[in-house]
């Protein structure tokens, strides 16, 4: 018996033992058969009926493509005549594994807002099963209430979307149309654009569309709360690279930085104080990275790394304030000087 299968006789029965159906209305139901027209059910389609309703009320009964031990349908007798409806505790756990559940409802932490309000993404009746899955184990109750995941920053608000326009980009992914916007970049700069979607990423509290223009584009990312209007263009199929991986891109892109000037990449020297190095030690910079101890009368550690030059470097390295000192490349250093002279005037 296919998952499939179980999964469409499961979805004909009520919710109430009251409203419990016979094998064979169950039967003319799946077969499509039509009662009032005197259609009836053949004895091997009957047979077959109540074979799958076995295996569902008594488990997997040896079936490999079913759950174990659960049983989401049950049975009742009603004068000598059985009659069945399904068994929401057990469905919960026939439907979706402990991990999976506890898995889900993590997950949610980390699903931005706009996503999360969106009926295409909305994942509010797996929910509703996971919160029954993991309520059944008291063990995994605690690690449902008492494990939370929340992204870096210092608590800001996820940018605002305007709701029609996520709705029309998610369309247009569905049905791969291209898609007419306006944007208003970071300089409040308007232009109009028909572009095709390779992918959308949530990073930072904000959603980014990745658009190509042509096949031979390398995608452009576009803020989503900057978009001032959208619409999907039916009549223009959307252009999808070939081998485009969204994956791959965000790992060679370091998760949609922005990379300047034309170097690939720098060698990146830090003098980083004792008390500021378990930042480095803790997360690496890069795999590659090197610290060097202390040596002789300087207390300082050293650190070494290879890395591209992206638009969040220097105000990551600014971040950490005169714990860091940037000992070279000289084009990061004289920026950072650069950045702190202009810092300091207005304090001074």
């Amino acid at each position: 018996m296919k998952h499939s299968v179980a999964n469409r006789i499961i979805s004909l029965l009520p919710v109430k033992p009251e409203q419990a159906k016979t094998a064979r209305a169950i039967g003319q139901l799946y077969y499509g058969l039509d009662e009032g027209a005197d259609e009836s059910l053949s004895t091997a389609q009957i047979r077959t009926i109540q074979r799958y309703l076995l295996i569902l009320t008594k488990g997997q009964g040896g079936e490999p493509d079913l759950p174990a031990s659960v049983s989401p349908i049950e049975r009742v007798d009603d004068g000598g005549e059985y009659r069945y409806y399904k068994k929401l505790s057990d469905l919960a756990l026939w439907q979706m594994s402990s991990e999976t559940a506890l898995n889900l409802l993590l997950a949610q932490n980390l699903v931005s807002t706009p996503l999360r309000q969106s009926a295409d993404l909305s994942a509010s009746g797996m929910v509703d099963v996971a919160l029954e899955v993991t309520a059944a184990s008291p063990q995994l109750k605690r690690l449902r209430d008492r494990i939370r995941l929340v992204s870096d920053g210092f608590g800001r608000q996820p940018a605002t979307i305007r709701p029609e326009v996520l709705q029309q980009v998610l369309y247009g992914i569905k049905h791969q149309y291209q898609v007419v916007f306006s944007y208003k970049n970071s300089q409040d700069y308007e232009t109009r654009r028909q572009a095709s979607i390779q992918g959308l990423v949530a990073k930072d509290g904000s959603l980014y569309m990745l658009c190509t223009e042509s096949f031979a584009d390398r995608p452009r990312h576009f803020a989503l709360h900057r978009v001032q209007e959208l619409n999907v263009n039916p009549k223009a199929p959307a252009l999808i690279q070939s081998g485009f991986d969204l994956d791959r891109y965000i790992a060679d892109t370091n998760q949609l930085s922005h990379q300047i000037g034309e170097q690939s990449r720098i060698e990146l020297e830090l003098r980083v104080a004792p008390e500021t190095i378990y930042h480095f030690k803790e997360r690496p910079l890069t795999a590659d990275q090197v610290i060097t101890e202390p040596q002789g009368d300087d207390p300082w550690f050293r650190v070494r790394a290879s890395l591209p030059v992206t638009m969040l470097l220097v105000p990551w390295l600014l971040g950490m304030g005169g714990w860091i000192e940037v000992v070279g490349p000289a084009s990061v250093r004289d920026e950072m000087k650069a950045r702190l002279s202009k810092a300091l005037a207005h304090y001074e």
